[in-house]
Order: C-alpha cells, then sequence, then structure tokens
C-alpha cells in the first residue's frame, strides 16, 4: 500500500510540476489549487510582482536581495531556499513605525489592519506625459464623479503604469544627476484622502505614493505619521476595477518589523 501511495503521489506532484511549468511558459498563472468559491466574492488576483532577486529593482541604497538554494530534496531530503533581503524589497508593505518612532510596528497591528476596500485612481495617460505627475485633489474629485465615492478606510491606489516598466531601468527613470523621477500622489491629496475619506492606506505602482523627486517623503512621513499604511511596487492592477474591491496584505510580521514583502491580494465581487 505504501508503495502504491508512493507512486500516486509521484504522478500526481509530476503532473502539478508539468502543468504549472506549461502554464508559466505560455505567460499565463498557475492553475489554483481549489476552486471552490470565495464568499462574498467572484475571484482572487494577485497584486504582487514575483520576488526575483534578477527581476527586482531596489530603492537606491537599500540592502542586496539574494535567493540561495541551501538545500535539494536529491541531497537532503527537503528542499529549501535563504533568503537575505531589507523589508521594503520588491512589493511591501511600510508599518507605521517605519517612519514614526512612536508608530506601531508590524507585530503590534490587528488582523483587520491587513484588510481595506479600494480605489484604484488611473492616472496613466497623465503620468507618461509627465513623470512627476502628482495626483492633485481635483483627479480625486473627477474619480468619484465617475466611478462612485472613494469608500471609508480604503487603499487608495495610483495606477500610474509603471508596474509594466519593472524589472528594467525605466523603471527608476533616472535623470543626469541620477534623481529618480516617478509620479506620485500630492501632499494635499494625501491630505483630503485622511481628513476627507478615512484612507488607511496609500499605495502606487512605483517605489511609493511620493514623487520620485521628494528627498524628504513628505507624503509617506504624512501617512504614517497618521498611523496609517503605504503599499509599494504594486502589480497587477489592471486586474482591479476602480472602485468595490478589496485588498489583503500578507506578509512576516517580524519582531519590530517596519513593513515586509508581501504576497498582496485583491477581491473582486
Amino acid at each position: 500500500m505504501r508503495r502504491v501511495l508512493k507512486y500516486l503521489f509521484a504522478v500526481t506532484a509530476g503532473v502539478l510540476v508539468v502543468t504549472s511549468l506549461t502554464a508559466a511558459r505560455a505567460g499565463q498563472s498557475a492553475p489554483a489549487w481549489s476552486d471552490r468559491p470565495l464568499p462574498g466574492f467572484d475571484r482572487a488576483v494577485f497584486l504582487s510582482h514575483v520576488n526575483d532577486p534578477a527581476q527586482t529593482p531596489l530603492f537606491p541604497g537599500d540592502p542586496e536581495f539574494t535567493i540561495t538554494q541551501v538545500a535539494s530534496i536529491p541531497d537532503d531530503g527537503f528542499y529549501m531556499n535563504e533568503v537575505h533581503e531589507g523589508e521594503h524589497t520588491g512589493t511591501h508593505y511600510s508599518a507605521p513605525c517605519h517612519f514614526d518612532e512612536d508608530g506601531r510596528c508590524a507585530d503590534q497591528l490587528a488582523a483587520r489592519d491587513f484588510f481595506f476596500p479600494a480605489a484604484v485612481i488611473d492616472v496613466r495617460r497623465r503620468a507618461a506625459a509627465n513623470a512627476d505627475y502628482a495626483i492633485s485633489i481635483t483627479d480625486l474629485k473627477r474619480f468619484e464623479r465617475r466611478h462612485g465615492r472613494i469608500p471609508d478606510g480604503a487603499a487608495v491606489i495610483a495606477w500610474t503604469g509603471w508596474q509594466d516598466k519593472w524589472g528594467t531601468p525605466a523603471y527608476f527613470n533616472y535623470d543626469a544627476d541620477q534623481t529618480v523621477h516617478q509620479p506620485g500622489f500630492s501632499v494635499d491629496a494625501a491630505r483630503w484622502l485622511l481628513d476627507h475619506r478615512d484612507a488607511r492606506a496609500l499605495g502606487t505602482d512605483t517605489f511609493g505614493p511620493d514623487l520620485g523627486t521628494d528627498p524628504n517623503f513628505e507624503v509617506t512621513t504624512l501617512v504614517l505619521h497618521e498611523r496609517r499604511f503605504t503599499l509599494e511596487n504594486l502589480a497587477g492592477l489592471q486586474q482591479m476595477p476602480p472602485n468595490g474591491a478589496w485588498i489583503i496584505v500578507g506578509g512576516p510580521r517580524n519582531k519590530r518589523g517596519s513593513g515586509a514583502p508581501s504576497t498582496i491580494f485583491g477581491l473582486l465581487r
């Protein structure tokens, strides 16, 4: 019986591997392990880039990112990697203590703090014309006229189009002085979202919600000092509706963690 079970396990594992590789080569996601419905939602989507040292742009000055295999099934009976990276590598969340000495760190947050209704602001056309474009209050009010009120307590996400530059020098968009040029939120728009919509997170498909030219990180400082989150280097935003979806942030809760590389999910109705 054990031999039969081992044989069936090996065959099943082989089928799963071949299926996953075939899907990956075709540029598709691997098939879901379960097709059970999500209560209250139609489907789940990834909003994170794959955490890959060969593709992940590192913010200037961040720790080196490496993944090193330390065990294999033929040699050790199991497969395992050692991962070395900073807490703000790739797609990640930032906890309040990242910029606020009195703010809560990852291990001090409640489970509910990682769930948000989502509003996705599409500024791709403006960002393509101006890499230093700052989302304004006017943009936010235009969004609400078209798509309805931004939910209270939402993660408000800037879809700038930078997700499509991932893994290329264009993501940094350096000028001759090695200054990064990326779009972001204006300070006025961030303040309006905090004061008038109780936004719980600001997110973006760039390095962060600030303009790339802002050396003082004014928007991030404002958001984290208000005990909110930032969500950075997001991906897959074309899968999200402007309004009505939810976001779940999953990542390690390190002791005194200032955030963590994250698998972020969108839940769609």
